[in-house]
């Protein structure tokens, strides 16, 4: 049997729920704790080597031999209100969530032109959880999400000469995912046949694979400017080896579960920094991310179910009804050394939030837009310790969509992303 409303809504779940722990869309602001004291306005900041994960091009340009070890830690609150199909007026269980950071960079020789380096590092993730949650069939059921999406990247960078550095990134990506909806409700539908049953969901175990590039360069034009880019190809995700399991009421049939056309969208990135006063930096960064091709038509696919279906139930394929916008991300940034040991950092980071209100529901939060930032540096002799935090407004996200193909929770459906908080951590240490 195939529930056709439910599973459009665990699509949904599925490609788009790794915002509840983004920021700009399914990216957090930054990748690395200096640049997320600074809103994520670090693509042209002269770094060591955890700069690789933002622009390969600026590793290794403020010191010969690093290693980094960070972690983020993420609390992402959310709130459910909608009555005609509900009604619910509730918040998500609170969650926090780790995500850890590794980088590694090495000069090829005292006066060599070239720095190697490796990074691991989190892209960004998801992590949502509805307990006792009022469903249409007149059940109280609950769902969550959990995505984790990870990143080692190979990097190497070539100074062409004292203005002009290049780098380039491999980016070997992996993720996993373990979704649910209404696991324990099951209600036949108005027409004939098995079309628009109601079948609670659980997909577990996903995981695969994807591999993209990254390039960049660093120019410095003069001791108070510098200017980088950078541009990240598009990932396609190979995810399979799971299972997907439906309620049809009087039994669970589970699939072997894969996921087509799952994909991580291309970014291009720009941005300057200025040094108008000795210890002080200030960046502003400019970023084009390319949801519209990345987050549209895909499937969930089950196949082999473990009970004798009939053979329209024999495969589950589930659509993406999903229609992502373009997203440009604006982030400004301060650092300010007080002193040789002290450095002090903020920033203002905005990205309007890519998802139309027609594809909004209450299985995902809203991608929040606006974000402020405060960090801190202390360097000791052949150390730096870091520490940043990330604080984001609260948004809200009305769904009027009357079609339940694409809004099986009601056109009243209101999510909010309420003020949300990350702490970032890291230790560098030179050799």
């Amino acid at each position: 049997m195939r529930g056709s409303t439910t599973l459009c809504a665990m699509a949904l779940l599925l490609a788009l729920s790794a915002t509840a722990l983004a920021s700009n869309g399914m990216n957090m602001i930054g990748s690395t704790t200096r640049g997320s004291g600074m809103a994520g306005a670090d693509v042209a900041m002269e770094g060591d080597c955890s700069g690789a994960a933002v622009n390969p091009a600026t590793m290794g340009t403020l010191s010969d031999h690093a290693l980094s070890v960070g972690l983020s830690v993420l609390h992402p609150p959310i709130h459910l209100k909608n009555g005609m199909l509900g009604p619910n007026d509730l918040d998500s269980e609170d969650q926090y969530f780790p995500i850890p950071f590794v980088a590694y960079s090495r000069r090829l020789g005292e006066d060599s032109p070239w720095t190697v380096g490796m990074t691991v590092y989190g892209q960004g993730g998801l992590g949502v959880k509805f307990e006792d949650v009022q469903t249409f069939a007149g059940t109280r059921d609950g769902f969550e999400s959990d995505l984790q999406f990870v990143r080692l990247s190979p990097t190497t960078a070539y100074r062409v000469n004292d203005h002009l550095t290049v780098g380039a990134s491999l980016l070997a990506s992996y993720a996993r995912m373990k979704l649910s909806l209404f696991p324990n409700t099951y209600t036949p539908g108005m027409s004939p046949g098995p079309e628009d049953d109601f079948a609670g969901v659980d997909l577990d175990d996903i995981s695969g694979l994807g591999v993209a590039g990254r390039a960049g360069l660093l120019y410095r034009v003069c001791d108070q400017l510098s200017i980088g880019v950078t541009y990240t190809s598009e990932t396609a995700m190979d995810l399979g080896d799971g299972d997907l399991t439906m309620n049809l009421g009087m039994a669970r049939a589970t699939y072997d579960a894969d996921v087509e056309d799952f994909t991580f969208p291309q970014e291009a990135e720009i941005g300057v920094a200025v040094r108008p006063l000795e210890g002080l930096t200030v960046a502003a960064d400019a970023r084009w991310i390319n949801w519209s091709d990345a987050v549209e038509d895909g499937y969930a696919v089950g196949r082999n179910p473990n009970l004798p279906l009939p053979p329209e139930a024999g495969t589950v394929r589930v659509p993406f009804n999903t229609k992502w916008d373009d997203q440009w991300v604006f982030a400004v940034g301060l650092e300010y050394a007080l002193n040789e040991r002290h450095v002090l950092r903020c920033g203002y980071n905005y990205g309007e939030n890519p998802v139309p209100d027609r594809y909004a529901t209450p299985l995902f939060p809203v991608t929040v837009e606006e974000h402020v930032t405060v960090g801190y540096g202390l360097t000791g002799e052949d150390w730096r310790f870091d520490v940043a935090y990330e604080r984001s407004f609260e948004i809200s996200q009305d769904n009027t969509n009357p079609n339940p193909m694409e809004n099986p929770f009601g056109p009243d459906a209101t999510i909010t992303a309420e003020a949300g908080q990350v702490i970032h951590l890291a230790v560098t240490r030179w050799f």
